[in-house]
């Protein structure tokens, strides 16, 4: 007796289970392809000291004369000035896209309360200059964000 076989069976196995090889291969590639950064390392204690940054901000703006980050496009050059010297801070330049690219710098600003940063080693695309500084026992802190070219 010569039976006739199915194999619609065996065909159905056979395509669910390549579909299911497919899917879970494709999803180890896109994430080993594609990392994920978060905004800092320490993303969660970060966030506990979120409302500290919050009254920085606001002492900031409330302010009469801020300082203020310049940035000169032709010279590719960010001048950061005070109305008056503060006794410590720093200037962080923050790149969303790659935490890598980050910069920080301590002020140490001249006789007329100016210090100028260089940008031309900087990656073309958004950056956020972020001040921070104390003055007459207070933090505060500005922040703006540049787009270089």
């Amino acid at each position: 007796m010569n039976e006739d076989k199915n194999y619609w069976p065996y065909a159905l196995i056979a395509f669910f289970a390549i579909f299911v090889s497919t899917v879970v291969l494709f999803s180890i590639w896109s994430i080993t392809r594609n990392p994920v950064d978060l905004v800092v390392k320490d993303y969660y204690a970060a966030e506990l000291l979120h409302q500290e940054q919050i009254e920085r901000s606001q002492r900031a703006a409330m302010l009469p004369d801020p300082p203020r980050i310049a940035y000169l496009p032709a010279a590719r050059q960010v001048a950061v000035s005070f109305p008056a010297p503060p006794e410590s801070g720093h200037l962080h330049f923050y790149r969303p896209s790659d935490s890598t690219l980050d910069q920080h710098y301590v002020l140490t600003l001249d006789a007329d309360h100016r210090q100028t940063f260089d940008l031309l080693q900087f990656e073309p695309g958004l950056w956020r200059a972020r001040l921070k500084w104390i003055q007459d026992g207070e933090d505060y802190f500005i922040e703006q964000p540049l787009v270089l070219d």
